[in-house]
């Protein structure tokens, strides 16, 4: 479990060069050396070989870009978490020019589908919406509530489970509840815990980067430990 003073520069990096070690040969060694020495003194000697590595295999310049200095935060789109996964609100979940534009195959609701609407006789009420046909994009919604005592863990597998099948095939996944802060950065911070060993801390560090109004509520921060310890 990588402890939470890795850096998270070598954090992205590392995921970075994972995610160009499915379509690049000669990046194994490096990048399992890299995931051995992280949180070490060994660390620096690690990241210069593989960017050695990286260069080699002629994929620097795509390292370069995938380990870029992200944009300004705006917390009414989604970011990127690491490469293949991105973190938002719904707003993002709902902008067909969006999804197309960074490439979402995989749409990951975990509001359960639950969209306020507004009408002239009724006001705002609550209408539970079905995910889209099968289309381009496949979609899970898992019905989460943003509440302390609401028991998210049964739906932790469920969420990691889509992720990591959706990346696995090459595909690019968004995240998503209404605000993009607590329900949808839990499901995120799980995948990372699972898939990729990081601790509680460090994946919530990592997603706060990105996205710093990320905040799970108390009773999801609980679960995510219950997480890490199994």
């Amino acid at each position: 479990m990588w402890r939470a003073a890795v850096s998270s520069e070598h954090i992205r990096l590392y995921f970075a060069a994972a995610a160009l070690a499915r379509r690049a040969s000669g990046l194994e060694a490096s990048l399992a050396a890299l995931r051995a020495a992280l949180g070490t003194p060994a660390a620096a000697d690690a990241v210069a070989a593989l960017t050695a590595a990286c260069k080699a295999s002629g994929c620097d310049e795509e390292l370069g870009r995938l380990t870029a200095a992200r944009e300004p935060f705006d917390e009414h789109t989604a970011q990127l978490i690491v490469p293949g996964l991105y973190l938002g609100p719904l707003m993002a979940a709902e902008s067909d020019a969006w999804l197309e534009l960074h490439g979402v195959t995989a749409v990951l609701d975990t509001t359960g589908g639950w969209r306020r609407k507004s009408s002239a006789l009724d006001g705002q009420s609550w209408v539970r919406e079905p995910p889209p046909p099968p289309g381009r994009r496949q979609h899970l919604q898992l019905p989460a509530e943003d509440r302390a005592d609401f028991n998210i863990e049964p739906l932790l597998r469920r969420g990691v489970d889509f992720i990591r099948e959706a990346i696995g095939a090459g595909g690019c996944v968004l995240v998503h509840c209404h605000a993009g802060v607590s329900r949808s950065a839990t499901l995120a911070a799980a995948y990372l815990m699972e898939e990729h060993a990081l601790s509680v801390r460090c994946a919530l560090r990592l997603l706060t980067e990105a996205r710093p109004c990320c905040r799970p509520n108390p009773g999801f921060e609980k679960a995510l430990v219950g997480w890490e310890m199994r």
